[in-house]
């Protein structure tokens, strides 16, 4: 399997990937955010297929795009302070009425399936070196303001009193999550890259005792998705599509938490 380029350089990007977004998933889940990655991975399908129509990677057309995007609903959020779903819900709207309309100008069905379902096994040297630098700046800038995002993604009340400048840490946080998930939606797929950033931290919840904890193990499986969804691809014929394989196994690990859980649980009623 290794001996081919293609699948050595799926592998490499995919697993920076895996170890970069459940930084951002797992503040995601902890603050109640979840669709929020729902949202900029429909957006990102906009700036994706900008790239590809006018000539410059499409990831770095993700990026601007869902960038554009999180500030908006930064500003949205800070109008709706009550109705913060609504900024959600009118960037998935905007999202998918523009992908709609420039993929009227895109020709051939194929594209449109590798827009949606991602294409790692056919990414550029140019975008792999994109991915993983990107990748390599959310899991340091995560790193880093490690304790900030703890804080806010617990009580924001509670970090303001620690010092913590929320405004500007939610606004950092809001970035970070347009970088990963503009890499993922070229490489995974803009219809299921939200489902990779929060099924693995779902999974970690139920066997987890602490954010650490959660962390590690949403971690370890999200790069057990990758490796084993690429894995069975390759093992698979190839009209499966990776993006597809990769979230379907990081949903069996979940079902596997699930039925460890239960099982832990009724030893312990039986004891």
């Amino acid at each position: 399997m290794f001996k081919y380029e293609f699948m050595r350089l799926a592998f490499i990007v995919g697993t920076f990937v895996a170890i970069s977004i459940p930084f951002i998933g797992s503040i995601m889940v902890y603050k109640g955010m979840s669709m929020i990655g729902e949202s900029l991975s429909h957006i990102s399908l906009v700036g994706v297929i900008l790239g590809v129509m006018l000539g410059f990677s499409p990831t770095l057309g993700a990026l601007i795009v869902t960038i554009i995007a999180s500030l908006s609903i930064f500003y949205l959020n800070d109008l709706l302070k009550n109705y913060k779903d609504i900024s959600l819900l009118i960037m998935t709207s905007l999202g998918i009425g523009l992908a709609g309309l420039l993929l009227s100008f895109v020709s051939g069905p194929s594209n449109f399936e590798s827009f949606l379902f991602g294409s790692i096994l056919t990414i550029s040297s140019n975008e792999a070196i994109l991915a993983i630098i990107l990748s390599i700046v959310v899991i340091g800038l995560s790193l880093y303001f490690f304790r900030s995002f703890f804080l806010i993604a617990f009580d924001e009340e509670i970090a303001s009193l620690s010092g913590v400048n929320v405004e500007w840490t939610n606004f950092l946080f809001m970035m970070l999550g347009a970088v990963s998930i503009s890499i993922t939606s070229r490489i995974i797929g803009a219809l299921i890259v939200s489902s990779l950033m929060i099924i693995p931290i779902a999974s970690a919840l139920l066997v987890s005792q602490s954010y650490k904890q959660t962390l590690f193990i949403g971690t370890v499986l999200s790069v057990l998705s990758v490796w084993i969804g690429l894995y069975a691809t390759y093992l698979i014929p190839t009209s499966l599509k990776p993006g597809s394989m990769i979230v379907l196994t990081s949903i069996l690990l979940f079902i596997f938490t699930v039925i460890y859980k239960v099982t832990l649980k009724n030893r312990k009623v039986n004891v």
